[in-house]
């Protein structure tokens, strides 16, 4: 089986932590910051580190967008070089930004249906809290 390249956009705390994790476990990660400098600490883990989030895209066979906000998503997946001109998938981190996420899916030239059998698939609903163990 060929292996599974995961890529990064954005590398906060969430998305640093995630790649991480996926490298320790042996799991080849590309990464892409807006700052650059972000993408080193995992290059040293042994990341890669494109030039472009199209580039990573092209790259992986998933990518995670883990962006600041909406702004940050749009400049992203429409600016040069960004996510729509490589995108297969695209899918938001955030459910509350729905509306969000269906506008830049229609900027981008993607089904807005498809997009929201993607968050309609799966009924959105609260876990139960789990049972606490006894001591």
């Amino acid at each position: 089986m060929a292996a599974q390249r995961v890529g990064f956009l954005g590398l906060g705390v969430m998305g640093k932590q995630m790649a991480q994790r996926l490298l320790k476990q042996g799991t080849e990660v590309v990464v892409w910051n807006r700052s650059a400098d972000k993408c080193a600490p995992l290059v040293a883990l042994g990341a890669t580190a494109l030039a472009t989030p199209a580039e990573v895209v092209d790259a992986c066979n998933v990518t995670h967008g883990m962006l600041a906000d909406p702004t940050a998503s749009e400049a992203v997946c429409l600016g040069a070089d960004g996510v729509a001109s490589a995108a297969k998938i695209m899918m938001g981190t955030y459910i509350a930004a729905l509306g969000e996420t269906l506008a830049l899916a229609d900027k981008a030239g993607l089904d807005q249906a498809q997009i929201m059998d993607m968050f309609t698939a799966r009924r959105w609903r609260t876990p139960s809290p789990r049972p606490r163990a006894s001591s």
